[in-house]
């Protein structure tokens, strides 16, 4: 049973697209259903994780949701690895959720310790042949989408 979500944030929760002010200010845009979803799986014992580089809107986006928030750029396998470990749950209770090449080396990891390797239907041809891919695009409720077609991971088989 899967214990722990941790997902990339651009190109997953947003679709990657980027919109800049005037100003320069940049501007994402993340799915409500992402959120709900977030809460639910809170309800069940699962905790979510966003790790990603971006610690500036994606640090606030989770900052306003409380969903905790793990900056890394490269190296997302150590990443991840830290955060199965201070979450105290094994690889093999661990899913993650990536769309571009620095998540190959985490998820490529998870697998090869019994853990889930995910990705948007949109994700970077490379992530898709490592990953299994979702029904929903980047920033499309990709976690709502995973909650509803692999609920069974989450409830050990029951339907709550």
């Amino acid at each position: 049973m899967i214990r722990l979500v941790v997902t990339d944030c651009d190109g997953v929760l947003t679709s990657d697209r980027k919109t800049y002010t005037e100003s320069g200010e940049l501007h994402k845009q993340f799915s409500g259903r992402d959120t709900t979803v977030v809460r639910k799986l809170e309800s069940l014992g699962v905790s979510v994780v966003v790790l990603s580089g971006d610690d500036r809107v994606n640090a606030k986006f989770c900052e306003m949701h409380r969903i905790p928030f793990v900056k890394s750029v490269y190296n997302k396998d150590i990443a991840l690895m830290r955060i199965i470990s201070d979450h105290a749950v094994e690889p093999e209770e661990t899913l993650f959720i990536g769309d571009d090449l620095p998540d190959i080396a985490a998820g490529r990891w998870l697998k090869s310790v019994g853990g889930r390797f995910f990705c948007p239907v949109d994700a970077a041809m490379e992530v898709q042949t490592e990953a299994t891919a979702l029904a929903a695009a980047g920033g499309r409720g990709v976690l709502s989408v995973l909650y509803a077609d692999y609920k069974v991971l989450f409830t050990g088989g029951s339907r709550k």
